[in-house]
């Protein structure tokens, strides 16, 4: 896969479910991605379609992850809340 197709890297995969305190059966849960494909994925075995990268992306972007992508600054972090969860 070229990188310029690369939406999130298997890095930022696992920075992203350990922000959110996920396991990797629960994020296949929520993404709909098979568990498999995100533990090769991770584990840098395999390179996921397109499509994959992008629904695991929009999951934890509903979550709160904000992944950064620049010249300057590679990784992940999470958007605070501004609303109460009582």
């Amino acid at each position: 896969m070229s990188s310029e197709y690369v939406i999130i890297s298997p890095t930022q995969c696992k920075a992203a479910r350990e922000l959110l305190e996920w396991k990797q059966e629960y994020l296949s849960e929520v993404s709909n991605v098979g568990h498999a494909t995100i533990s090769k994925f991770e584990r840098k075995i395999s390179n996921p379609t397109f499509k994959t990268l992008n629904d695991l992306k929009k999951t934890f972007e509903e979550a709160g992850i904000i992944f950064l992508n620049s010249n300057d600054e590679v990784g992940v972090k999470l958007k605070i809340s501004t609303t109460a969860n009582n």
